[in-house]
């Protein structure tokens, strides 16, 4: 388990496997939605749904973001 800041910099925990695809998209700075595997893809929609990540319009691709994890000075 591993705990990652979402939307509004909501507390949430998220499984091994979800804290992969979250490390994926963080060193990444953004994955576009083509590139994902089927269970990544569930993985991804799933966490989407429960504000953990975004899905943002990027040069008529469609990618997953996640939220800033550090407050901003």
């Amino acid at each position: 388990m591993k705990a990652v800041k979402g939307k509004n910099k909501i507390l949430s925990l998220i499984s091994l496997e979800e804290a992969r695809l979250f490390n994926k998209i963080e060193s990444a700075g953004f994955v576009n939605i083509s590139n994902l595997t089927e269970r990544e893809h569930i993985l991804a929609n799933d966490m989407f749904t429960r504000n953990i990540i975004r899905k943002v319009k990027n040069h008529n691709n469609v990618v997953y973001k996640i939220y800033p994890q550090r407050d901003q000075i």
